[in-house]
């Protein structure tokens, strides 16, 4: 016969992995609001005629608030780099 206890230990697993996803779920929402909001304020900028070195900076500036993604093993990353 099945111990209970394994039973909860599954179900606690499996509400910090969906809690782990939800919380993911959440921080790109946000990424992606942050970088529409940046890319507006570059917008607005180039309308006003600002000087083109601060509008490029802020049209850089989403880059760098994106969600990283996950980097390719190092293997393909150096043989990229011989081509």
């Amino acid at each position: 016969m099945a111990d209970p206890k394994e039973g909860e230990g599954a179900w606690r697993a499996l509400r910090i992995r969906s809690g782990a996803v939800a919380r993911l779920h959440k921080e790109i929402g946000l990424y992606e609001a942050e970088a529409a909001k940046e890319a507006a304020k570059a917008a607005r900028m180039r309308a006003e005629g600002a000087c083109p070195h601060d509008v490029k900076q802020q049209a850089r500036a989403p880059r760098c608030v994106a969600p990283p993604q996950a980097s390719p093993p190092r293997r393909t990353r150096c043989r990229a780099r011989a081509r």
